[in-house]
């Protein structure tokens, strides 16, 4: 059991990193959920004095004083959701090297939970994979719509990027375990 875990858990995990290489890199869809602004160097320069360090940011803030006034701004709006990195991104190599790590730790802790399974089909441990993925999105995507407001356009190609990911390593991962 532990040689077909580790072996469908890692060939899912390449799998899972070769497709999201793909779909942020080849594809097109991501980018048309995310827009640009007007004037991007402006935002940038007001970023960059505003926020003094690395982090993520909410607009209008939570001020603890002042509720009402809190309140009053989210309802008229604008609202911001802004991840912040004040030292910028010199190599992308180190963000694949960790995307890389966690696709396989993600596709290794799926596969393990598949070899608790009892005769499971081909078919069967397919849809088992394919429902994690979904339910995955489900947990983690929806908060940053529901609360946050991100585009639904965004959101489903979240879902979408999600699921073909998890069918292709489901693949993989059900003919090997």
């Amino acid at each position: 059991m532990l040689r077909s875990v580790l072996l469908g858990g890692i060939a899912g995990g390449i799998v899972l990193h070769v497709w999201s290489t793909i779909s942020w890199m080849v594809l097109p869809w991501h980018n048309t959920t995310i827009g640009s602004f007007q004037n991007e160097d402006a935002v940038l320069g007001l970023v960059q004095e505003q926020a003094i360090q690395s982090g993520v940011y909410f607009a209008p803030g939570h001020a603890a004083d002042n509720q009402e006034a809190q309140q009053a701004k989210m309802k008229s709006g604008p609202r911001v959701f802004a991840v912040v990195r004040t030292d910028g991104m010199a190599s992308m190599g180190p963000s694949i090297a960790k995307g890389v790590g966690f696709n396989l730790l993600s596709a290794l802790l799926v596969t393990w939970l598949l070899a608790m399974t009892d005769n499971l089909s081909y078919a069967g441990k397919l849809l088992f994979l394919v429902v994690f993925g979904l339910a995955a999105s489900c947990f983690l995507t929806t908060p940053y719509w529901i609360w946050w407001g991100f585009s639904s356009s965004y959101i489903l190609v979240a879902f979408a990027d999600a699921l073909i990911g998890w069918l292709l390593a489901g693949l993989v991962i059900a003919k090997l375990t």
